[in-house]
């Protein structure tokens, strides 16, 4: 299976590298992640003439190989077998997404007998955790899931997913795959270090962390973490937002690990306002700003991941916006890290939430600044059946 991929900063800069590269490669498809103010609709217009399937979603950053790039429209090119996946794109209403989720889950379970789904959102305040509940209700069986929340470099305002038929502004995109033709695999890691003593979720609405054993959650907030800048959010007195690198580390019952970030201070309620859903009862522990230590760790954990039997083609990283604000430069030996353990083509994009597996490769959740990794490779047991 044969992959290529590059960057690309104007339409007609992407028009003359795609006459380059079909030069070398044959794609039937291309997953792209794109600047929302990159003309989208040339490239969905070019891709449409061409022939040539495309699906992809609008970020806070790209990532192409070894780099993080920024301002551009990333692809990836991929020779998948053209009866070995579909692209289904539906509208929604955000902030819920189980209906349009159970959508392409269901499409999924019609489509093939072992699917695997890609999947981005587009839209405002989506809640992630709605989409896989929505593909897990459709397909009623775990299935990989991996994907992400589409951005638009913080300002909250025109996130879109897109493919070579339609630009949509609200909604979902998803890419679903035969994995008994073309093997999905995945790896998602936070590295996060976790501080002080485990707390209980006492009482929670969604997304709104209310109290924490039996107390109110920005009180406990406040103790671990003194001195927190924060910015008075547009159009509310009550509501202030808080940089998304102080995230906790939720621990359930059935083993199943994810981190929720913090994004909004709620001083009327005493609340904390997260980036993912949460229930009363979940265990959890707060981590503290991360050091170098957490950008070795993830590496750490990617190289021991590549001794399983896993040779991939391609490779997509969707990795959470907050770890590049956390991180800063580090972020960038994060990538290339990464990339130097493969060396196979790899994009990626800065996600407002993740979409990946947690304890295994089947279980798939919501995730908040977590870099999450998926492989693409030829099913070498259906190849030689």
């Amino acid at each position: 299976m044969k992959a290529l991929s590059f960057s690309t900063s104007s339409p007609e800069d992407l028009k003359s590298k795609m006459t380059s590269a079909l030069s070398e490669i044959n794609p039937t498809i291309g997953i792209a992640f794109s600047d929302p103010d990159f003309k989208i609709e040339a490239a969905v217009e070019l891709f449409s003439e061409l022939g040539i399937q495309l699906f992809g979603c609008t970020t806070s950053g790209e990532i192409c190989n070894r780099k993080l790039v920024e301002k551009s429209f990333t692809l990836l090119l991929v020779e998948l077998p053209e009866d070995s996946f579909l692209i289904h794109s539906i509208d929604g209403t955000p902030p819920n997404y189980i209906e349009p989720g159970a959508v392409i889950g269901n499409k999924a379970a019609e489509s093939f007998e072992n699917p695997a789904i890609l999947v981005y959102s587009a839209g405002v305040g989506v809640d992630g955790e709605s989409i896989v509940k929505g593909i897990k209700s459709g397909i009623n069986k775990e299935i990989p899931i991996y994907g992400g929340l589409g951005g638009d470099n913080f300002k909250h305002e025109n996130i879109r997913t897109f493919t070579d038929q339609v630009i949509r502004k609200n909604g979902l995109a998803a890419l679903i795959i035969d994995s008994d033709r073309v093997a999905v695999n995945g790896k998602t890691y936070s590295g996060w270090n976790e501080l002080g003593k485990t707390h209980t979720i006492t009482k929670a609405e969604g997304n709104v962390l209310l109290e924490v054993d039996d107390k109110p959650a920005l009180d406990l907030f406040n103790k671990y973490f003194k001195g927190v800048e924060y910015r008075q959010n547009e159009g509310s007195e009550k509501l202030f937002t808080v940089p998304a690198i102080y995230p906790l580390k939720i621990k359930r019952e059935n083993g199943v690990e994810f981190m929720r970030s913090t994004l909004i201070y709620d001083f009327e309620r005493k609340a904390l306002i997260l980036a993912g859903a949460v229930k009363e009862g979940d265990r959890f522990k707060f981590c503290p700003t991360p050091s170098f230590d957490v950008v070795e760790a993830t590496v750490e954990e990617f190289q021991r991941y590549a001794k399983r039997d896993i040779t991939p083609s391609a490779l997509i990283m969707n990795s959470c916006a907050a770890r590049h604000f956390a991180f800063g430069p580090m972020f960038d030996d994060e990538v290339e890290g990464i990339f130097n353990i493969w060396k196979k083509p790899m994009i990626g994009y800065m996600a407002y939430g993740e979409i990946g597996n947690t304890m295994d490769d089947e279980h798939c959740e919501f995730h908040n600044v977590t870099c999450s990794i998926v492989f693409l490779s030829e099913n070498r047991q259906h190849a030689t059946s």
